[in-house]
């Protein structure tokens, strides 16, 4: 049968319905559905099954009696027909015209008729169809999306069911609120509203960070003022829970010793989220404003991401979702879609077109666009050119069509929806990862739809710090707190100065490296500065901006009021803060005011920036500031507005590659020990990392029985070579020589051996011929030569 929701209340069955099957659970029979789903409208396709039969036998009696109970679930019930694609015996119609209301249900496979052989082919592909000769390919079919019109012209010798259809369709009565935002709540202590316990932990957590740091820019006053205004706003938006369940969660992370990320994105502006311990950057401190983040003058959804390591991200999520319940914290759908260069291998597998074309024309689709569209657009002489082959215009036209349509289901990488009633009021689900439930839409339909969105990110770099931290207290006893890491020391800044910048977050690119020998970089601001310049786009300042800070060209700026503003980033707008700040100070705009004229400024459209200069103008007047004058600034803010970059990531991601940098600077055979685990596997990346270590002064001692172990360790301030880089030998092997490890240093390879029976001859030659057992007295060719012999000698002693 087809379901169709007739109201809100239809929508709601049909989520149950859909949510039932997808969490495996069987519905055979009306009867296993909880209820009457009287807001569902129901039809049961005549072609097959019951209903085909009984009327095939014109037993009308049972006929009426198979209706009657299927109405006793679905009192809105339609037979079907679909007379375009199955021909049903004629004598079956005249019974259907007496018997019962009967729709029209006319099978769409696809849009437009063009799109016939594409949709063949993809079922080809995925090998539904893959028994399809190449002449039934071509053959005609008519499965495409028919207008009202052409369906009634269809069927007009059946005018009773176009207008049973029309009737149908006329009494569906539901549609989508995209306007409302649906928030979960956080499970305040008694007699607290939110709001009250937010505004209680906040001050609190104000307090205690102005009591760990004494000097700041601002005054305790300007930090109570700001702090009050953003527990204003968030009080007004209705955010207060979201705070208290962001909070909640990374609070539990903090105690239970999982790194947490030191903010990512506008949230680093926010002075609650700081207080709260979400973020780790003072937005007072650097010049970040909340309205970037949460503006009052633009609504949208708050955006609170967070990073963890990735092999702790899990646990967070488990703790939220234990908290909160399964139907209320869901991990979210997400579709692989086929793009440019998989369409086109996909599509030539299944059209056996041979590999050396594919690979010649797979070239032409750029790897980072991945796009046939850009293909055709940059390179328009090309694509005709291609287009004279029929056997690659064929491939090309449906790999076209193939684009951006689903190719197989997985999970959002790192979005949670948490809601304060079931997922299923909302959203159908079905079975997830880590025994979650998961939502059937993807992130975007989600977050229309109002949803709450919280972005749990597993990141590689954060578990390289906390191991590292990990190495350095089983050592020498103390656990590293990276929160309360000085911003100020100087072998980090050495280091930078140095360029020895590989493994480190955000600064090890070639580019990048260049950019920061060019640099100097002798204080925190720097690395932000680094981070938000090494961009496209931001990138042409890099070469002005050197010259100026190197004291090559003269700073000049077009008003005294800019100059406190961009004296730090050398008379040149680097961040979008900048923009903001200025249109504040020089204009008169609010903050939430100027952060609406960022964005519009950004966008580049002619109307919008005439419109925006002509307000932007009049406020200055109101300042006294002369037309001319304000039309200058505006047009440098215009020509900045798109190069500008969020300084509230930067920072934040600054503090990221300021953490790995102290350490790389101050531990570093610690910090190359973890490095080299990373790249375990990899010849390249281990070759990098081996380099490294020489130019920093690091051995990498070789391999020995009683000294390595499955990853490297520190020894001094050298590295031993671990099992796992040897060959043959995977975990389990290595774990293997651990436990045997255990058990007391070896005395000799016969000892070895004797412990090791359960070795395999491949994992015995490979120690032999890396040296693991050079610190005994029998050479390499002497073990290999006797090791059989031993293992069997042995044996026979057991």
């Amino acid at each position: 049968m087809l379901l169709f929701a007739k109201s809100p209340k239809g929508y709601q069955q049909l989520i149950e319905i859909s949510s039932r099957l997808a969490l495996s659970e069987e519905i055979t029979r009306l009867e296993s559905l909880p209820s009457k789903m009287e807001e569902v409208i129901a039809i049961a396709l005549v072609d097959s099954g019951d209903f085909y039969h009984t009327l095939w036998s014109k037993d009308l009696t049972k006929a009426q009696t198979l209706i009657a109970h299927v109405q006793t679930v679905f009192p809105h019930f339609y037979l079907g027909v679909d007379l375009n694609h199955f021909a049903i015996e004629t004598h079956i119609i005249p019974v259907l015209k007496g018997l019962h209301p009967t729709v029209i249900t006319h099978q769409v496979l696809y849009e437009d008729h063009s799109d016939s052989l594409a949709y063949k082919y993809v079922r080809k592909i995925l090998g539904v169809d893959s028994h399809i000769e190449d002449d039934l390919l071509n053959q005609e079919e008519d499965y495409d999306l028919k207008t009202p019109d052409t369906l009634t012209a269809m069927y007009r010798e059946y005018p009773e069911f176009v207008r049973e259809t029309q009737a149908m369709v006329d009494s569906v009565d539901i549609a989508f609120d995209f306007d409302r935002r649906i928030l979960p709540k956080y499970p305040v202590p008694d007699s607290h509203t939110a709001d009250d316990y937010l505004r209680a932990l906040t001050h609190k957590g104000l307090e205690k960070r102005l009591r760990l740091v004494q000097k700041r820019k601002k005054s305790h006053e300007e930090y109570r003022q700001r702090l009050d205004f953003e527990l204003g706003v968030i009080r007004s938006m209705g955010y207060s829970d979201y705070f208290l369940i962001v909070w909640d969660f990374v609070l539990y992370a903090k105690k239970n010793d999982i790194l947490v990320g030191p903010g990512r994105g506008s949230g680093a502006g926010s002075l609650v989220a700081y207080v709260l311990g979400i973020v780790d950057v003072d937005p007072m401190e650097y010049e970040l404003y909340f309205e970037r983040f949460l503006n009052p003058e633009r609504i949208t959804m708050p955006d609170l991401d967070m990073d963890f390591p990735d092999d702790k991200r899990d646990q967070v999520i488990q703790y939220v979702k234990n908290k909160y319940g399964q139907a209320h914290v869901t991990s979210i759908v997400a579709f692989g879609t086929y793009q440019g260069k998989s369409a086109l291998r996909d599509l030539a597998r299944v059209m056996n077109v041979r590999d050396i074309v594919v690979d010649e024309l797979t070239r032409y689709v750029d790897e980072e666009q991945n796009s046939i569209e850009e293909f055709i657009k940059h390179q328009p002489d090309k694509y005709q050119a291609l287009m004279c082959n029929p056997e690659v215009n064929q491939l090309f036209s449906i790999a076209r069509k193939m684009a951006g349509i689903p190719k197989h289901v997985s999970t959002h990488a790192a979005g949670i929806i948490i809601t304060d009633i079931p997922i299923t009021e909302y959203v159908p689900v079905q079975k997830g990862l880590l025994d979650m439930w998961q939502t059937q839409y993807e992130a975007t339909d989600l977050e229309l739809m109002g949803l709450l969105k919280v972005d749990f990110l597993g990141i590689r770099n954060l578990t390289i710090i906390d191991r590292v931290t990990d190495l350095i207290k089983e050592d020498h006893g103390f656990k590293i707190d990276m929160y309360k890491l000085p911003r100020d020391d100087q072998p980090t800044f050495e280091l930078l100065q140095k360029t020895r910048t590989i493994g480190i977050f955000q600064l090890e690119s070639p580019g990048m490296m260049n950019l920061i020998r060019k640099m100097q970089i002798r204080n925190f601001d720097d690395i932000a500065a680094c981070i938000a310049l090494f961009r496209p786009g931001p990138m042409e300042n890099i070469p002005q901006f050197l010259r100026r800070r190197n004291h090559e060209e003269k700073i000049e700026y077009l008003h005294p009021d800019l100059e406190p503003i961009l004296s730090l980033t050398h008379g040149i707008i680097v961040y979008q803060e900048q923009i903001m700040q200025i249109a504040n100070v020089f204009a008169g705009y609010s903050l939430g005011e100027a952060d609406v004229l960022r964005r519009a400024m950004s966008k580049k459209k002619e109307s919008v920036l005439v419109e925006e200069r002509e307000r932007f103008v009049n406020k200055c007047a109101e300042k006294n500031h002369a037309p001319a004058l304000s039309n200058q600034i505006y047009d440098y803010i215009v020509k900045f507005a798109n190069y500008g970059f969020n300084k509230s990531h930067s920072v934040a991601y600054a503090l990221v590659a300021y953490w790995m940098s102290y350490l790389k600077a101050n531990y570093p055979n610690y910090f190359m020990t973890v490095l080299m685990d990373f790249a375990i596997g990899s010849q390249v990346a281990t070759a990098n990392y081996m380099q490294e270590c020489r130019k920093m002064g690091i051995h990498i001692l070789p391999p020995r029985i009683n000294q390595s172990h499955k990853t490297y360790k520190v020894e001094g301030n050298h590295l031993r070579y671990p099992f796992l880089g040897i060959r043959n030998i995977g975990q389990q092997v290595a774990e293997k020589l651990e436990v045997m490890k255990a058990e007391g240093p070896f005395l000799d390879f016969i000892d070895f051996m004797r412990r090791g029976r359960e070795l395999n001859t491949n994992v015995i030659e490979s120690l032999i011929m890396v040296g693991a057992f050079d610190d005994f007295s029998e050479s390499k060719q002497t073990l290999m030569e006797n090791h059989r012999q031993i293992a069997q000698s042995l044996n026979l002693e057991a």
